[in-house]
């Protein structure tokens, strides 16, 4: 048996889409930056420059094109999931389409 392994940081990235799924909502996102929260290893630096799948759950949909930072984690192979009360906007970053 594996043993899951606490971990957390902070991402930033580019809004590449979103879906709103019956109990989270999905955001696809590019990941520009990661940076470990204090006191916990970051398992998701591996996915600088690569567009990844994000589950929030009760977070408003951010649009396509925006720059956002949130708090996150890897909670199994390929599963990524967000805090929804750290989602933000990051002001004046959003990307010309």
């Amino acid at each position: 048996m594996v043993q899951a392994v606490e971990n957390w940081c902070w991402l930033t990235g580019q809004v590449q889409g979103c879906r709103e799924l019956a109990q989270y909502l999905e955001l696809e996102m590019r990941v520009d930056a990661s940076m470990a929260v204090e006191g916990y290893p970051d398992l998701l630096e591996q996915y600088l420059g690569q567009t990844v799948r994000i589950r929030i759950a009760g977070a408003a949909a951010p649009g396509t094109g925006q720059q956002v930072r949130l708090r996150a984690r890897l909670a199994g192979p390929g599963v990524i999931w967000g805090d929804a009360d750290t989602l933000a906007l990051e002001p004046g970053r959003r990307s010309a389409r």
